[in-house]
């Protein structure tokens, strides 16, 4: 028998009391709105401003993004949410149901009238085990049912104190919340390790790459990108041309952010053209396996690349892509694509880079790159190593986000399962 179901049976043997949040709360009040009694990011505004989008995974955190009021308006906004260390704030609007518990009283900042704070009675229910209580699936679902509103959901403070929790004897309540924090520390350490691993193979290969390409300049004839290639095509705009996603569209249209891990990846997101529309693209780019695909337009997706494995003329490019089909006498796809990623070659193009609202590289400045060419012997060599590094590293990135959800949804069902009680009914 277990630590909690010894205090269960010694504390409540005929079930758990469920009670109105209103029952075990000294309050719930939120914060104020901007509109009608103070202005955002004065000149001496330097406070933060906690919107539901700060509030995430148990945490607040502040950014360059969060908004700043003054101290006028933060003891504006204090005089009605009366913010204190222990509170649980609930985000009632947008994103419902984010909650951090306040560990220590707020100095410079406070909360918008979207967020909730609601101050527990501790001779009741421990903060901590009411945002678990919060966070648990079965309450979720009991306030999320009271949720209103139509583009802009939300629940309203009354329907919110109307929602029923389980409060257990503050003894199983502690137990619990122990047990709970231990799992959560213990999750954060694993994914901690996880990306640590991450971020040291990254640099490996980083360190790699650029000693490579860097130590062969003064002994392997150099040359431009432009002079390695025998083409650079690109697809075509569909605004001119074509619609996306008619009917009859079939064929999977690729754009930059379809090119990841080094990977074309098709998915329910990428749009779709009809034969037809294939049938134009490839007149303009002359799809064929050996092309090294580079993104070049796009904010966060320039630089993406992919090798065409095989072609069977059936997808088609966006006229963001450029298809480049190399020389092969002189040098490999792989070895440009590897390059291409290194920082050598990345501070000659990435400079060049548009800063415009939607960033692009153009056909000559990629051309321009220069490129250490050594023997086809010696390419081979480098993209097996490379490959390797590569390959290790996106095996690590890949099994990241699997086992951190894994782990969330094992600390879900056992948290879950601490936080169900059977009710105590009075003969």
């Amino acid at each position: 028998m277990s630590k909690i179901e010894r205090l269960i049976t010694e504390y409540c043997p005929a079930g758990v009391d469920y009670k109105c949040l209103d029952e075990v709360i000294i309050s719930l009040n939120t914060g104020l709105n901007p509109r009608r009694f103070f202005t955002l990011n004065t000149d001496d505004a330097t406070n933060y401003y906690v919107t539901i989008r700060e509030i995430h995974n148990g945490r607040i955190d502040f950014t360059e993004k969060t908004d700043r009021i003054n101290d006028a308006a933060l003891i504006l906004c204090n005089n009605r949410s009366n913010l204190e260390e222990g509170d649980v704030l609930f985000s009632g609007t947008g994103t419902i149901g984010e909650t951090v518990v306040i560990h220590e009283a707020p100095q410079n900042w406070n909360i918008k009238e979207g967020v909730y704070a609601i101050k527990p009675n501790k001779d009741v229910i421990e903060s901590r085990f009411l945002k678990y209580v919060l966070d648990s699936s079965s309450v979720k679902a009991k306030y999320m049912a009271k949720v209103e509103g139509g583009t802009v959901k939300s629940i309203s403070m009354k329907a919110l104190r109307m929602v029923v929790v389980p409060v257990p004897p503050l003894e199983v309540q502690r137990e619990i919340v122990r047990v709970l924090d231990d799992f959560t520390l213990l999750t954060a350490e694993l994914t901690a390790e996880l990306t640590a691993e991450l971020t040291a193979r990254r640099k490996q290969y980083e360190y790699y790459s650029n000693y490579y390409f860097e130590t062969m300049e003064d002994s392997v004839p150099i040359y431009k990108v432009g002079d390695v290639i025998v083409s650079l095509k690109t697809g075509l705009n569909p605004r001119k041309n074509f619609v996306l996603n008619e009917e009859g569209s079939v064929f999977p249209y690729i754009t930059g952010k379809d090119i990841y891990n080094n990977q074309i990846n098709v998915s329910e997101r990428t749009d779709r053209i009809t034969a037809r529309a294939l049938e134009l693209i490839n007149k303009r780019a002359q799809l064929h396996a050996g092309l090294l695909l580079f993104a070049s337009t796009g904010t966060g997706t320039v630089g993406r690349m992919a090798i065409v494995e095989e072609y069977n003329n059936d997808w088609g490019m966006s006229e963001t892509l450029y298809g480049i089909a190399v020389d092969n006498s002189l040098i490999l796809p792989h070895y440009l694509m590897y390059f291409l990623y290194s920082a050598y070659a990345r501070n000659q193009f990435e400079p060049k880079i548009t800063k415009g609202s939607v960033p692009h590289l153009k056909v000559k400045d990629l051309l321009d790159v220069k490129i250490p060419v050594p023997s086809i012997e010696k390419q081979n060599e480098a993209v097996v190593i490379i490959r390797a590094f590569d390959t290790l590293t996106s095996n690590i990135s890949n099994s990241l986000p699997a086992e951190i959800e894994a782990r969330q949804k094992q600390y879900e069902y056992y948290r879950d399962k601490l936080l169900s009680f059977e009710e105590r009914t009075d003969a």
